[in-house]
């Protein structure tokens, strides 16, 4: 890992800093966990631990007191990282991914839709990560983060 990257994930890191955090707060725990963590998320488990997940498997995570999910999935052009919370939240959770990238990020990222998503284009440590909130098809909402494989 470059020095420049380490620099810019620890200042990162100090901006979402690792607290208990409460249920509700499931865009903190996204920027704590997956954002934290870029770019290939390697550490997610790691981040996600103090904030009462547990995981066996190194790519899912669950915290039983509200039953939040991290996943991983590495494809083959992209790692994702994916915050899961049952039932429907899309509003509550775009709303606040929102507030957060105002506060934290002011000019360095862009709203893009694609057929009716709204996918934000955020810059992180030279790493453009795409994020979206998956409105529920299931049980689940999702807050995803995509980066492309160099």
């Amino acid at each position: 890992m470059s020095r420049f990257l380490r620099i810019a994930l620890l200042s990162f890191a100090t901006a979402f800093p690792l607290k208990a955090l409460a249920a509700g707060d499931e865009i903190e725990v996204f920027f704590a966990t997956c954002m934290a963590s870029l770019p290939k998320f390697s550490n997610v488990g790691e981040l996600a631990a103090p904030l009462g997940f547990v995981g066996s498997d190194g790519k899912n995570w669950i915290r039983g007191s509200d039953n939040l999910g991290i996943n991983l999935v590495e494809a083959p052009d992209r790692y994702v990282c994916l915050l899961l919370s049952t039932g429907d939240h899309a509003t509550r959770f775009t709303n606040a991914l929102e507030e957060v990238l105002q506060e934290k990020f002011k000019d360095q990222f862009e709203l893009k839709e694609y057929q009716g998503r709204k996918l934000y284009l955020v810059k992180v440590a030279d790493e453009n990560v795409i994020v979206e909130i998956v409105p529920p098809r299931g049980a689940s909402t999702i807050v995803m983060a995509n980066v492309r494989k160099q």
